[in-house]
């Protein structure tokens, strides 16, 4: 798999941990670890990350394919961050920025914020029921998104700049 093709999935993966993680920060059940974890989370919190670990094995015995994937690409990405640290930090700040936004938000407005985890939720269940179509849906967004850029490069640098700055003023609310 070449970087070109990696960049759109690690993007895309990172969105749904954005989403993930403002569903959690939001109404996280009692026992469920913060979105942000880690060494220190996992040192502070043994029987968490091993229910956590647990919980993989179980995803990764039930489709071990999407599992050796996940891996190949987490192995992909960690090389990167070895070759390019100032790059993927950025990235990491870039998603802390995000993450403190999108809570923000909810904080804010918390009747829109469970709207869109129930469309994110009702999206992901969706997906899994179908995952064939699911992906045939995300490759033609990806090819129309592709086909975009190629017609007018200027405009695609434009929409990703703004899509890396993240959104600099509140959606309004809905009525």
């Amino acid at each position: 798999m070449s970087m070109k093709n990696v960049l759109p999935v690690l993007l895309a993966t990172a969105g749904l941990w954005l989403a993930q993680g403002a569903a959690l920060a939001q109404n996280a059940p009692a026992g469920t670890p913060p979105a942000a974890q880690g060494s220190d989370f996992c040192r502070d919190n043994p029987g968490k990350c091993d229910e956590a670990r647990a919980r993989m094995q179980e995803r990764c015995a039930a489709n071990p394919e999407q599992c050796e994937q996940m891996k190949a690409r987490a192995a992909e990405r960690k090389a990167f961050c070895q070759a390019n640290p100032a790059q993927c930090e950025a990235d990491r700040e870039r998603m802390r920025a995000r993450r403190a936004d999108m809570q923000a938000r909810c904080e804010a407005d918390p009747a829109r914020c469970e709207q869109m985890k129930a469309k994110a939720r009702e999206r992901r269940e969706w997906c899994q029921a179908n995952p064939e179509q699911c992906k045939a849906q995300r490759d033609e967004r990806r090819a129309q998104m592709q086909a975009r850029c190629e017609a007018d490069p200027a405009r695609c640098e434009q929409m990703k700049a703004r899509r890396r700055q993240g959104p600099q003023n509140p959606p309004p609310a809905n009525p």
